[in-house]
């Protein structure tokens, strides 16, 4: 005959055992795959936009990026400069890439900047996506 103290005891150890259970399942399930986009981003056919960044140097000088860039279909025309120097220059016609200076060699989809953009617009944690909101004539996530 097995005891009330046998009982508990087993109880116990079968609920650890579960627990552990699921959570190595868990951490498998993490680990094991990129995880999903947190917002349903995608980008239209055809699309531009300019971005200015500033930052501020360790040394407390400032430097200003500005790129353009304008997408249609697979093909795009991306232009990134530092203020006060020539802009670098990438132009892709779906087939064939053109650069105004030397470049790597790289696939197209780690040149094209509009998956970095949904790349990190799925992944930020920090932010809570809004849905698409029209500013002047033009649709826009917003955050």
């Amino acid at each position: 005959m097995i005891s009330r103290k046998q009982v508990v005891v087993r109880s116990l150890a079968a609920g650890v055992l579960a627990g552990l259970g699921v959570s190595a399942y868990l951490v498998w399930k993490q680990v094991s795959g990129p995880p999903p986009p947190r917002h349903p981003l995608s980008l239209p056919a055809n699309v531009s936009w300019a971005n200015r960044s500033v930052t501020v140097m360790p040394d407390k000088s400032v430097r200003s990026l500005v790129e353009a860039f304008v997408g249609e279909g697979r093909d795009f025309r991306l232009e990134v400069a530092l203020a006060g120097k020539p802009p670098v220059i990438w132009i892709y016609d779906g087939q064939h890439l053109t650069t105004n200076v030397k470049v790597p060699e790289k696939p197209y989809n780690e040149l094209d900047p509009r998956n970095t953009v949904l790349g990190v617009y799925n992944t930020l944690p920090s932010y809570k996506y809004l849905g698409v909101k029209s500013v002047g004539e033009h649709d826009c996530w917003a955050f």
